[in-house]
């Protein structure tokens, strides 16, 4: 995947911008991860931390809101 080409860490941030990634342009399409409009569009967006037993969720376009994190046994 071109965006971690070359990133040896990923961290928190860097899982973001994947998520939130509209191409070389800058533009969202059904190309994208995150995608607007018809016929493909991204409604939600969940990162796992299993060592942490939480799950970050966000509802709607990752470009357009912050997640919420959920705790699980």
């Amino acid at each position: 995947m071109e965006i971690l080409k070359d990133k040896r860490l990923v961290d928190e941030k860097v899982i973001y911008s994947v998520l939130r990634d509209h191409g070389r342009e800058g533009v969202p399409s059904v190309y994208t991860i995150c995608k607007h409009g018809k016929p493909a569009c991204t409604h939600r967006s969940m990162i796992f931390y299993s060592n942490r037993k939480t799950i970050k969720v966000l509802f709607g376009k990752p470009c357009q809101g912050g997640y919420k994190e959920i705790g699980f046994a």
